[in-house]
């Protein structure tokens, strides 16, 4: 009998604390919501020029934006072989290329961000994209880029260039890349 009351007890203490943790959420009315047409104006233009909710609204800075244009297509991409981090001579060559582009642009910084292709753990990818980041920055600052405008960042496997699942497309993954801030 101790137990049957007991049980009772606990359960009624359960449902109690449920039923007082669900308060009722105050609703507005729909006639609250409609803004009175009288207080209202007209908007000039139509619905063409509109900007949808979905749609991006696209950064206005237009020196910016030109200047990231201009490097997205000058600054190329560092290629490494699998599993490594250390810089063949195409990569040093590419590196240069990217390092006479700094010096050209003395205003910028510039991250360089590791990838790597989807082969391997999380973990072990997010090392080893840091590992390549960190080898082409140092091989940049030997060149003479000043420390305080290069930065690193590792993305491992998320962001591949090829979303292919064959040697090709790993081979284009297995890279780091110059990008401006």
């Amino acid at each position: 009998m101790k137990k049957w009351s007991m049980y009772c007890c606990v359960l009624f203490a359960v449902f109690a604390f449920l039923a007082a943790g669900c308060t009722k959420r105050s609703t507005i009315p729909d006639e609250e919501l409609v803004p009175d047409k009288s207080s209202t104006g007209t908007i000039a233009g139509s619905e063409d020029s509109l900007i949808s909710s979905n749609e991006a609204i696209p950064y206005s800075d237009e020196s910016e934006s030109a200047d990231a244009a201009k490097a997205k297509t000058t600054l190329v991409p560092v290629y490494f072989d699998f599993d490594s981090w250390v810089l063949s001579g195409a990569a040093r060559e590419a590196i240069q290329k990217n390092y006479e582009w700094m010096k050209a642009n003395q205003g910028t910084k510039i991250s360089i961000e590791g990838h790597t292709d989807e082969r391997g753990s999380d973990s072990y990818n997010l090392a080893l994209g840091e590992n390549r980041a960190k080898s082409v920055m140092k091989y940049v600052i030997t060149l003479g880029a000043d420390p305080s405008r290069v930065s690193i960042i590792s993305y491992g496997e998320e962001n591949p260039a090829d979303p292919g699942h064959n040697e090709q497309a790993w081979a284009k993954n297995r890279r780091a890349e110059f990008v401006v801030q």
